[in-house]
């Protein structure tokens, strides 16, 4: 379930068994659907998502029909709102899952988000 990435870590050092089930037992792995958002803009980011399948974009506008996309991430990237994360200050973007999967079954995004929020961000 989190092969990828793991796989990913992997590409810039060799991880010991003991330390990938230390770092798979503080991840929580989840699907998304296209257009679910992960992150509401006005929101504190509690989370770091990396990208295993799909696509995700960086929006504001917050669900209006202004809405403006600026950035879009796909597999093997890493996705936040860093200055939110950091200062526990409200999001300045919303974070959703950008496209349909190739089959209507599929979920579009598949994704690892940190399983515990920091004090106080929840």
């Amino acid at each position: 379930m989190f092969d990828p990435f793991i796989q990913y870590l992997k590409q810039f050092r060799e991880i010991p068994t003991e330390d990938v089930d230390m770092i798979e037992s503080e991840l929580l792995y989840r699907k998304v659907l296209e257009d679910e958002c992960l992150l509401e803009e006005g929101r504190r980011s509690a989370e770091i998502f990396f990208i295993c399948k799909g696509v995700l974009k960086v929006v504001s506008g917050n669900n209006t029909e202004d809405e403006v996309t600026h950035y879009f991430f796909s597999e093997n990237q890493f996705i936040v709102d860093w200055e939110s994360l950091q200062n526990g200050t409200p999001a300045s973007i919303s974070i959703k899952s950008a496209c349909d999967g190739v089959d209507p079954e599929d979920h579009v995004y598949e994704g690892i988000g940190k399983r515990h929020h920091p004090k106080g961000l929840a």
